[in-house]
């Protein structure tokens, strides 16, 4: 792969999408204290600002009640423990509007270890009280500035997990946005949260027809999910990632073709795989299509909520092995994926986007390019993913010239995912996959999550240019910065 740069050629900034947020499980989990220390964690390393979960209003909060008369008794005791350590830890909520309490749902069925229900309020009477409720005491609790900045999404994927029509949930929609708009108007409200990049035709039709609020639109997608495998099973057959780029490509096209072209697109959901038990989410592999997805989908979306963050999850039952295929960036014994670290390097990928020429690529390898002008920083963020079922050269050889610096000098920092770290997961399969660890094994894991870092002064080269040679494995996400 050859890349060739002239940092006198700068564009518009990067749109930092990468740090918009992330998902955890659901929310009751923020009443532990191991989970939120992975949040807090990952803001200050990774920047990010919005999180996302389930459960908001549903059984384990215990939100809502009744008097012996059968009106709504609200009960915001573990609401404001969550959001107040949500708010205190320095996140803005992406807010989830469900599921359905008990005492408004239609039936006595759950879904998952922590009891999500999907039925339709029986009352919407009822519901547009409590949505209502909710938003005032957000509103008295936090001020209306903090509110005006969460997103309140309605629902989550409807498509799956919602026991009712399409058409049906366009009600429950236009009775939440209401709601929430009847509060103040200037609160974001959107959805429809499908998967699958679905419903959004009939949705805009819907906002359109009826001529209903929306402030943006959310979607969720994983490259596994297609044809609707057996994938929440765990059950995977991976689909190659450009994928994402063609459903979120479509999406947008959709949005520009309609009264909503102006609002946000939000990646809601989105992993390697759907699947929560697959090994893709826990190799070095996971981050550099990570920071494909970024690359492909630049100018597309406008946020992501990568899920997820913590192996504190309970969407299948508590798991307790280090490495068992679970979605997230933290592992069950506070040890970073990959996926976290890739995270990291976006943080630290800033500024201008650079005018670059790229050729001798395959099509799953590629870099990226900013030059942040105000602290005199070149960064290239380069990564080589090995697509499904894709047979790929041992080691990818990298040529980068850059031109336009006057300085003799330069210094080159250089940070590595790859087989020496930045990815504790091998480390762990040469070890025996122990499914407990001794305080030896996570000392040895904690080293080896640690991304490898080197730094070193380079001299320009002939033509004035500078001229850098790397070697990408497969695999490998590697961030270069020259300090100007």
């Amino acid at each position: 792969m050859k890349i060739k740069i002239n940092i006198n050629e700068t564009k518009e900034k990067w749109n930092r999408v990468w740090n918009f947020g992330f998902n955890t499980c659901h929310a009751a989990l923020w009443l532990r204290d191991d989970m939120p220390s992975h949040a807090l964690r990952a803001q200050k390393e990774a920047g990010f600002k919005y999180v996302r979960f389930h459960n908001t209003i549903s059984k384990h909060i215990k939100i809502y009640n009744e008097d012996k008369n059968g009106n709504p008794v609200i009960d915001f005791s573990n609401f404001d423990k969550v959001f107040d350590k949500v708010i205190g830890y320095g996140y803005i909520p992406f807010f989830e509007v469900g599921f359905c309490p008990p005492l408004l749902s239609q039936h006595k069925g759950s879904l998952c270890y922590y009891e999500a229900d999907p039925s339709i309020p029986k009352s919407y009477d009822k519901w547009n009280y409590l949505i209502g409720e909710i938003v005032k005491h957000i509103v008295g609790r936090y001020g209306l500035e903090c509110a005006k900045r969460w997103y309140f999404e309605v629902w989550n994927e409807p498509d799956l997990f919602f026991e009712g029509t399409r058409e049906q949930y366009f009600e429950l929609y236009d009775n939440t946005v209401t709601a929430i708009k009847s509060v103040c108007g200037d609160l974001k409200v959107g959805g429809p949260a499908t998967s699958k990049c679905l419903w959004i035709n009939e949705f805009i039709e819907h906002i359109e027809k009826k001529n209903m609020p929306c402030d943006f639109i959310s979607t969720h997608a994983y490259p596994s999910d297609l044809p609707f495998l057996d994938s929440d099973y765990g059950e995977v057959s991976l689909q190659n990632s450009r994928i994402m780029y063609e459903l979120f490509k479509k999406t947008r096209e959709r949005m520009n073709n309609s009264t909503l072209k102006e609002l946000p697109l939000i990646m809601g959901e989105w992993n390697s795989s759907a699947g929560p038990f697959a090994a893709n989410h826990d190799e070095k592999n996971n981050a550099p299509f990570i920071v494909k997805m970024f690359d492909d989908l630049d100018g597309i979306i406008d946020g992501s909520l990568y899920w997820n963050l913590s192996d504190i999850y309970e969407e299948q039952g508590f798991h307790y092995i280090p490495y068992h295929g679970g979605y997230v960036m933290f592992n069950i014994n506070d040890i970073p994926k990959s996926s976290y670290n890739a995270f990291v390097l976006l943080n630290k990928f800033k500024g201008y986007k650079v005018t670059s020429e790229m050729s001798d690529a395959d099509i799953s390898s590629g870099a990226m390019t900013a030059y942040d002008k105000e602290n005199g920083i070149l960064s290239i963020l380069m990564y080589n993913y090995i697509e499904p079922d894709m047979q790929k050269k041992d080691i990818e050889n990298v040529e980068i010239t850059i031109s336009g610096i006057s300085s003799e000098t330069v210094c080159e920092r250089i940070f590595s995912i790859c087989d020496e770290g930045g990815s504790a997961y091998e480390w762990w399969q040469k070890l025996g996959q122990p499914d407990f660890v001794n305080e030896a094994i996570l000392h040895k894991l904690n080293e080896k999550s640690k991304m490898v870092e080197d730094s070193r002064i380079i001299r320009r080269e002939k033509e004035n240019n500078y001229v850098i040679k790397a070697e990408l494995r497969k695999g490998d996400v590697q961030l270069i910065q020259l300090h100007i």
